[in-house]
């Protein structure tokens, strides 16, 4: 089972300054996506700003070169009109629903329902999400709602950007010199919220690039966005701040984790993947949890 996450800045639209541009990012990011790694299961994506324009053109797109479903949730905020959104593997997964969130937060996040065909009776919640990116107080409260939606047998995998880091990076924002982007990161004006992460892992989720590194896989604790040295000149190295969880014992089934620079975004391509009949049994046996 191959479980991916990619936030692809601004759907990777680039403009030629004089209200025009073109997809050549998003469209280099998809090509890349099916000619290397032509297996992923579910695709949890950020910055889905244009795929639901022109009657959703782009995301038939992705679906035409990729072969994975496609659902995007509403981009609702004005200000930063950048939905998330999910593809999953039809041959893997039974479509079983989605649910609209269309209020409290700054991006709401797409939430979609599937059955892994192994396991028909038992339902996975795949959750795309991206946290407020200016607003630590925000960004504990969407974490409070992604917490409040796993229970003993609701299985639940949620990724994306959550624009603040877990407890065991070190982070120094003394050199950053965006003094914006250091109150933004920071709870006090120099101590890096790590809030979302305690939220999420003390609500019954396991942060899986930070298991994977306890697994002895190295590349799991790699810088995840600021990939671009422009970005890090002013907000400093890259940090890991996009991350996938996983509700009770789903964890127990990764064998495997990359992190993987792009050409094409700030972010990098997030992989981990798991053995198939270990994923299974614990879906499984999280569907029985008491």
């Amino acid at each position: 089972m191959k479980l991916a996450w990619l936030n692809l800045e601004h759907d990777g639209w680039t403009s030629d300054g004089r209200l025009g541009g073109n997809f050549d990012r998003w469209y280099d990011t998809y090509e890349y996506l099916a000619a290397e790694h032509p297996d992923i299961d579910i695709l949890f994506r950020q910055e889905m700003t244009h795929s639901g324009d022109g009657g959703q053109y782009l995301l038939g797109e992705a679906e035409r070169i990729t072969g994975l479903r496609g659902f995007i949730a509403a981009a609702t905020n004005r200000d930063s009109p950048n939905p998330p959104g999910v593809a999953f593997n039809p041959d893997r997964f039974r479509f079983a629903g989605q649910y609209q969130v269309t209020s409290g937060w700054q991006h709401p996040p797409c939430v979609v329902k599937v059955a892994l065909r192994e396991v028909e009776n038992v339902t996975l919640q795949l959750v795309s999400f991206h946290l407020a990116y200016n607003d630590p107080p925000s960004r504990a409260k969407e974490a409070r709602a992604l917490a409040g939606w796993t229970n003993p047998q609701r299985p639940v995998i949620a990724a994306g950007d959550r624009n603040s880091y877990g407890d065991t990076e070190q982070v120094d924002m003394s050199g950053c010199r965006d003094p914006a982007h250091v109150q933004h990161r920071t709870t006090d004006g120099s101590t890096p919220d790590r809030e979302p992460h305690r939220i999420l892992s003390n609500g019954g989720f396991t942060a899986l690039l930070q298991h994977a590194h306890t697994l002895g896989i190295d590349e799991a604790a790699a810088g995840t966005a600021s990939m671009y040295e422009r970005v890090q000149a002013r907000q400093g190295p890259p940090r890991q701040v996009d991350e996938r969880y996983a509700s009770g014992t789903i964890h127990r089934s990764i064998r495997g984790a990359r992190v993987i620079r792009l050409p094409t975004t700030d972010h990098a391509l997030c992989i981990v993947e798991s053995d198939d009949e270990a994923f299974a049994e614990e879906l499984d046996n999280h569907s029985q949890a008491v």
